[in-house]
């Protein structure tokens, strides 16, 4: 909403009060205001304080008792409350209102600056008003502050970015301060007041042109555009010169400039530079300014300003106007401020001479705003008089209690609370009202799962004990700095904080997008995409030396970006499935990198030293590589892409990753510029139980401070997958700091805290950063997800105990082709100590070894050369009886013979934790010269969807292929033999072969028998064939060749219900024909009379083709039934909008 600003006797246009930026073209910097003006701090510096310890905070609120009421006054001056009103609002007593309020100026963001961490009590003044009406008066400051600056002999503002209004608190506890009286000093004077310098404001903040930073500008021109300010000015001095000062921007490719025009003669020009308009990433605008003297002025004025460049397509904006005038110090209006700087001065007194003075005037002195005097005076034909020391500049309001006073207008009654008494918890999560629900759900999930004792705060309770109500990023800041501080004093143990809400770079809500949940902190610079930022980091940089982005991060931060209870809760809930037991498996033993191709391949080779760091760091985990250079390039109508690094991302996610990492460019919606990650990629994830944790070394993929949702957050809010968190880039970054960035992060990713626990997500993230240089590059990158969740590392190892009866360190002998191997094992703590009451099963990969590859250069581009070890020999599954494990396999006869170090990768699991491990000392190669004889191929069975498909069946689209392979000798899946793979074959084409080999998984305790089960999506209506050749390790192969029919018809094959009869509940189980997607099921049950009795709604997630069985429990839906049969009708709709329905009957018996 806009407001107009009116200092007394000045009139003009629409203002909306903004930031003011200093001029730095002006010449004008911090040490010019010398002329004795006590700045702002400075006069409060009684009630604002340096916080260096935590016995420099208010040790408890004036919020925690009685009955408190919160007002807001927008602009500066003199306001009332009637007695009326007063009892209005719940004071029995108005005479007994204590007022409470720190001033409506933004907060400092140096941490080494004064700061009010509480109520401040305001004096107030009793008098009538204009209808003899019993009033509460007292003085708002405003939310512009004004700094006098003598090398121009001129006032420059500085606005509030948070908010156009000042707040303040009125309460019936204490006893109510009276303005003090002060008396004129009968020194002397050496001054002689009769004039004073006045100034006035147009801003109107309409756009932020690159949507990022603090500031934003007014009115838009096109070329040749003009457009006209009027200002009117009470009783000008029109000896003395106005000075007009104006800052604006320009857009063009070539210089523009703007024209100032005072009453139709032109006085100045403002020249701006041109930009570079074809590179996103320069910069946008260039600011100009201007400072004019008017000499011989006028009362009424126009500024018109005319915009020009030599192309059509420029564009400029006026940020702001600022005019000084002097005017005579005569009484105008209900109401008065005024300043007399010319008057200061060391040792200086001086008189004042208020012309037009009338009977029942107050003045007020509100240098110190906080703590207002009355001024005596002497009123001799209406000239009031008064004399005062002015070594600094002192500023005065004059006005009629009886004259227009605007009224104060309430905010809301204010409950009970005292954060200052707040036990320092183990966590803080300050959450939007709309979420906290929500964040009250998370909170108690800490505590059950992790110990943690956890605080919810809502923001505007943060504001009304920090920040007087203001909706001040540094009242956040100066909340979690008294935590901090508490905590290092004893009082506790703070490490995190979750912010449980959306932010925007529009923190005013200008736009009327209602999208600031929580405040952002916002980068001065607003005009260069490669310097402008958002940061969380400002939230928890709290020593006394630190401030805006400079310093080391002390507390890990997340934010959960939410604009619905939906997306909150969906993260929420996210985090507890996470940690869950069906969250268990092998795909947390996984990393994938991810890299982008051109740029000389700086992307392929930054993620290749990432992925090699990890294999040798921790070499228990697998290690996946997706280089874009290396899949074929695709030429299309809309330019190149890569469809098979798109299938790979998207199978990766699929089967299950503990982290992806991305390295390239991107854009806020889509990695690379071939787009082989899209929202709409993003959004059909269905990986509910496998969330990776995605880190993206890249441009803008996760500004969740944006107009519209970003990639990450797709990623994040994705109630059906996607991820559990991002380490995820918010702007503009560059290539070789992220990868800084990056190698830090899995420097420290895997590391244990001193319980031999892996770090939380917010330790990592501010290891990360602390570790990393400084600079703005890894301010724009933040943790989106809980800070205080681990990543899902196995917390226990697998260890090698012999191979073929010898210790692993005393192998001699290489494992040879064709040669039997057994290996024994053990699951063990972090201590080494077996685990001799762990039961469960182990999947054991055993890889050849690496193998050097290299990239197509594609586009012309050199190919790029990287090593790989993915050729599996075996892999299946062992259990491990009280923590020890044997399993078996036959070397395949395809193995290189050139001996190597060859690899096994372990991952063990139970019913609610796992472990993992590596053996490295694996030498592999040669030929055993074996004795076997295995002229047989190995034996097929093949269905698709169920048992029960015989070929020439109809099938879905989405289909599953599953094959039951045994062999004596075992699967050959090594993929090094020339046309020794497992594959399949659909339609004859052989151009496109799908390679089955990864997907096999020998059964328990099995290596001559085993299954592969694949997901074949998006198969064309129609009559199909498919072909399956399967090898042995000894190069038997077996092909078999099965017919089969696509249609598109969504049909429910099924619906088990049990127990059936039931009693207290039942649960129901789906079979359909559409494998691996998402559908929204409905269950009807109906009595004997066909009357609905009740319904289940749910959304289901069905990788095969049963669905996750759904419990209808009577006591939850507290239906009242008898014992008989009831119907019941399954309904599910697909993501296509295709349904598919399917009735039974159901007993029920009641006890």
């Amino acid at each position: 909403m806009r407001k107009t600003h009116l200092p007394i006797g000045l009139l003009f246009l629409i203002v909306n009060l903004f930031t003011f930026h200093m001029a730095g073209a002006e010449g004008i910097n911090s040490a010019e205001n010398d002329l004795n003006q006590a700045t702002f701090k400075d006069l409060v510096a009684s009630n604002y304080k340096i916080k260096s310890s935590v016995d420099d905070w208010a040790s408890t609120s004036v919020l925690a008792n009685g009955n408190w009421v919160k007002i807001q006054a927008e602009d500066r001056g003199i306001y009332k409350i009637s007695f009326s009103q007063l009892q209005n609002w719940g004071f029995s007593d108005p005479e007994a209102v204590c007022l409470y309020g720190n001033g409506g100026y933004m907060l400092s963001k140096q941490n080494s600056d004064p700061v009010a961490d509480d109520l401040i009590q305001n004096p107030v003044w009793y008098g009538k008003d204009k209808n003899s009406a019993d009033c509460l008066f007292f003085y708002s400051s405003g939310t512009v502050e004004w700094t006098y600056y003598s090398s121009v002999d001129a006032f420059k503002h500085t606005g509030n970015d948070y908010s156009d209004v000042t707040y303040f608190y009125l309460s019936d506890q204490g006893t109510p301060l009276v303005v003090s009286e002060i008396e004129s000093t009968t020194d002397d004077f050496t001054d002689d007041a009769s004039t004073f310098l006045d100034y006035q404001l147009y801003e109107n903040d309409l756009e932020n042109l690159i949507q990022s930073g603090r500031r934003w500008f007014g009115e838009k021109f096109q070329q040749g555009q003009s457009r006209e300010f009027e200002f009117s000015v009470t009783n000008p001095v029109t000896t003395q010169a106005f000075s007009i000062y104006t800052e604006a921007a320009g857009r063009s490719s070539l210089s523009s400039a703007f024209s100032i025009y005072y009453n139709d003669v032109l006085r100045s020009t403002i020249s701006i530079s041109s930009v570079d308009t074809s590179d996103p990433i320069t910069q946008y605008a260039n600011v100009g300014q201007s400072r004019m003297s008017i000499s011989s002025p006028q009362a009424s004025s126009v500024l018109r300003f005319d915009y020009s460049a030599s192309n059509s397509s420029a564009l400029g904006w006026l940020d702001y106007i600022e005019l000084n005038a002097y005017r005579y110090l005569t009484m105008d209006g209900s109401s008065m401020n005024f300043r007399v700087p010319a008057s200061a001065g060391s040792g200086k007194i001086t008189r004042f001479n208020l012309n037009g003075a009338q009977t029942n005037l107050q003045i007020w002195d509100v240098s110190d705003f906080l703590n207002p005097l009355a001024v005596a005076y002497n009123l001799n034909s209406s000239v009031a008089q008064f004399t005062l020391h002015t070594d600094d500049i002192r500023e005065f309001v004059a006005f009629y209690p009886n004259g227009e006073i605007p009224s104060a207008e309430k905010v809301d009654d204010i409950a009970n609370q005292d954060l200052h008494q707040m036990e320092i918890p183990d966590m803080i999560i300050i959450t939007h009202p709309d979420f906290a629900t929500t964040a009250d759900e998370l909170a108690s999930f800490h505590l059950t799962k992790d110990n943690l004792n956890v605080a919810v705060v809502e923001p505007e309770q943060i504001y009304n004990e920090f920040s007087c109500g203001l909706p001040d990023v540094s009242g956040i800041r100066n909340f979690l700095r008294y935590c901090y501080e508490k905590s290092n004093d004893g009082n506790g143990k703070l490490k995190y904080v979750l912010l449980l809400g959306d932010g925007t770079y529009d923190n005013k809500n200008i736009l009327g997008e209602g999208l600031n949940f929580i405040p952002t902190y916002q980068s001065e610079n607003s005009l260069l995409p490669t310097a402008s930022f958002v940061t969380d980091d400002f939230f928890v940089l709290l020593d006394s030396d630190e401030g805006e982005y400079d310093g080391l991060i002390d507390l890990g931060i997340g934010r959960i970006p939410a604009k619905t209870t939906d997306e909150a809760e969906t993260v929420v809930d996210k985090v507890m499935n996470y940690v869950s037991s069906v969250a268990l498996g092998e795909w947390r033993n996984r990393v994938c990198f991810i890299g982008d191709d051109e740029d000389s391949n700086t992307h392929m080779t930054q993620a290749d030293q990432l992925a090699e760091n990890v294999s040798d760091d921790m070499p228990a985990v697998a290690v996946g590589k997706i280089y874009f250079d290396a899949y074929e390039q695709v030429s299309t109508p809309s330019g190149d892409q890569y469809p098979d690094v798109t299938d790979a991302i998207n199978s990766s996610v699929k089967d299950g990753v503990l982290i992806m990492n991305y390295t390239g460019h991107a854009n806020e919606t889509a990695l690379a510029g071939e787009k082989v990650l899209t929202v709409s990629d993003i959004d059909e994830w269905t990986n509910y139980n496998k969330l990776p944790v995605f880190v993206t070394a890249t441009c803008e993929f996760s500004r969740f401070d944006g107009d519209e949702q970003s990639g990450g957050e797709h990623i994040l809010f994705n109630e059906n997958g996607g991820g559990i968190a991002l380490f995820s880039s918010t702007r503009v970054v560059y290539s070789n700091p992220n990868f800084l960035l990056n190698s830090n992060f899995y420097e420290q990713v895997f590391q244990r805290d001193e319980n031999g626990d892996y770090l939380r997500m917010g330790d990592v993230m501010k290891r990360t950063k602390n570790a990393t240089l400084s600079g703005v590059n890894k301010r724009n990158f933040t943790l989106l997800g809980d800070p205080a969740l681990r990543l899902s590392i196995p917390q226990y190892n697998v260890v090698t105990t012999t191979i073929n009866g010898v210790e692993p360190a005393a192998l001699v002998d290489p494992i040879a082709a064709l040669s039997k191997v057994t290996v024994t094992g053990e699951v063990v703590d972090t201590d080494g100590n077996l685990m001799s009451d762990f039961n469960g099963e182990l999947v054991p990969v055993v890889y050849d070894k690496k193998i050097s590859t290299e990239t197509l250069g594609n586009g012309g581009e050199t190919p790029f050369e990287y090593e790989v070890q993915n050729n599996r020999i075996y892999r299946g599954v062992s259990s491990v009886v009280d923590g020890k494990f044997e399993f078996s396999f036959i070397v395949p006869k395809d193995i290189s013979y050139a001996i190597g170090e060859g690899k096994i990768l372990y991952y063990a699991s139970n019913d609610s934790i796992d472990a993992h491990g590596a053996n490295n000392e694996l030498l592999i190669g040669g030929n055993s010269e074996s004795d076997i004889v295995d002229t047989e191929g190995p034996l097929v069975e093949l269905y698709l969807n169920n048992p029960s498909f015989e070929s020439g069946d109809q099938v879905g689209v989405n289909s599953i292929l599953y094959l039951n392979l045994s062999d004596e000798s075992g699967i050959n899946t090594l993929g090094t033999g020339i046309g020794h793979d497992i594959t399949a074959v659909l339609d004859g084409d052989y151009s496109d072969v799908i390679v089955l080999n990864d997907y096999y998984l020998a059964d328990l305790d099995s290596y001559t028998s085993g299954t592969i089960v694949y997901p074949m999506s998006g198969l064309s209506v129609g009559e199909h064939t498919l072909t399956i050749k399967v090898w042995d390790v000894m190069n038997n192969s077996t092909e078999i060749e099965i017919h089969f029919v696509v249609s598109e018809e969504f049909k429910i094959e099924d619906v088990i219900c049990y127990p059936n009869p039931m009693t207290d509940y039942t649960r129901f189980k789906i079979i359909h024909n559409r494998p691996g997607e998402v559908f929204d099921a409905k269950i009807e049950v109906f009595d004997s009379k066909g009357s609905l009795i009740d319904m289940i709604k749910e959304t289901l997630i069905s990788e095969e083709t049963e669905t996750d069985p759904i419990l209808w429990q009577l006591s939850d839906h507290q239906v009242l039934v008898r014992s008989g049969a009831y119907l019941y009708r399954v309904i599910l709709s697909a993501s296509d909008g295709n349904t598919a329905t399917k009735s039974g009957v159901i007993i029920l018996l009641k006890r």
